[in-house]
């Protein structure tokens, strides 16, 4: 004989697992899956029950004459984006993206998680190998909010897929700041106690990382004036280090997306003639950069400073170079 209380339980349970806003569940219905769980009931008990969960404070939505669904904390639109963007995340493994996923889709009923999961397609996604990821974030998290030091092993791959680690496996030490998302990847933000800069690292390709209990530098050493993480990503878009120089382009206007992409939407471009503009920014000058106007061709003209244009001039040299007959 179940209990009120086991009875409310298995009624939200039920709710949970098989209700939406498109499949309201009555009280018959309620009790037919309650009999398959070896529980007989009434309607009248489930009413009660209904009433019972409603006071607690759980969101119970009532759905014409004699039927409920629960309300989401999510609405189906924003786990599908969630899913989305774990699908797209190379830097999480298959199996994580997998558990991810199936996280997501139990905040929605079984319905509509039947219907999203037709959608999930992982197969010839690119990932990464490193399953610690979530641990790694984790312990960064820990020691950004303990403001505590991080020590860690960094690799990279050669020609075979091996790891073959930095500095000869001597751990690096930093001060840890930020964690962010960015062009595919996913970072932290750190820095040294030798260095005055900031220096970032692919999270997915840190392994054995340790809690240091000693403070963490305090940022107000490196960014005296305050440190926007938004402003200093799109300066150094291409995630190299370096101090962010003032460019000006000649883009032709049909450029236009290309280049809010890259610098954001609040960049101002001054006209030029009927189908170009001026493009003026700060931006690091890098190989990122360099590779990016490069990739646009005429369609993109280097007015300052003359750095740029000796770079981009030295690279497609080199390129030139590789197919001289």
């Amino acid at each position: 004989m179940s209990t009120a209380a086991e009875k409310s339980f298995n009624v939200l349970r039920i709710l949970n697992e098989h209700s939406d806003e498109d499949h309201p569940l009555n009280a018959t219905e309620i009790c037919t899956y309650l009999a398959q769980s070896g529980i007989e009931t009434e309607r009248r008990s489930i009413y009660r029950s209904i009433q019972g969960l409603d006071q607690a404070g759980y969101d119970i939505v009532k759905a014409g004459k004699d039927g409920w669904f629960i309300g989401r904390k999510l609405e189906t639109v924003e786990v599908k984006i969630l899913m989305d963007a774990v699908q797209q995340a190379h830097f999480l493994t298959y199996n994580k993206s997998n558990e991810l996923i199936g996280k997501l889709l139990g905040l929605t009923s079984k319905n509509i998680a039947a219907e999203l999961k037709k959608q999930v397609s992982l197969s010839n996604r690119p990932k990464h190998d490193n399953e610690s990821i979530y641990y790694n974030i984790d312990k960064i998290n820990t020691c950004i909010v303990k403001n505590k030091k991080l020590s860690f092993s960094y690799f990279d791959y050669d020609t075979k897929g091996n790891r073959v680690f930095r500095k000869e496996n001597c751990k690096y030490t930093t001060n840890p700041y930020f964690t962010t998302w960015y062009n595919e990847n996913y970072y932290m933000i750190a820095a040294t106690n030798n260095y005055s800069n900031f220096s970032h690292y692919r999270i997915e390709r840190m392994t054995d990382l340790e809690i240091i209990n000693q403070p963490r530098r305090n940022i107000s050493e490196l960014a005296p004036n305050g440190f926007d993480l938004a402003d200093y990503l799109n300066k150094a878009f291409s995630m190299f280090t370096g101090k962010p120089e003032t460019i000006r382009l000649k883009i032709k206007n049909t450029m236009a997306n290309q280049v809010f992409d890259r610098f954001g939407i609040n960049m101002l471009l001054a006209p030029a003639d009927d189908e170009h503009s001026y493009l003026r920014t700060d931006a690091v000058i890098d190989k990122g950069l360099v590779s990016w106007i490069i990739s646009y061709r005429n369609n993109i003209e280097v007015i300052q400073p003359d750095k740029l244009k000796q770079e981009i001039v030295a690279h497609c040299r080199e390129v030139l170079g590789m197919y001289k007959e």
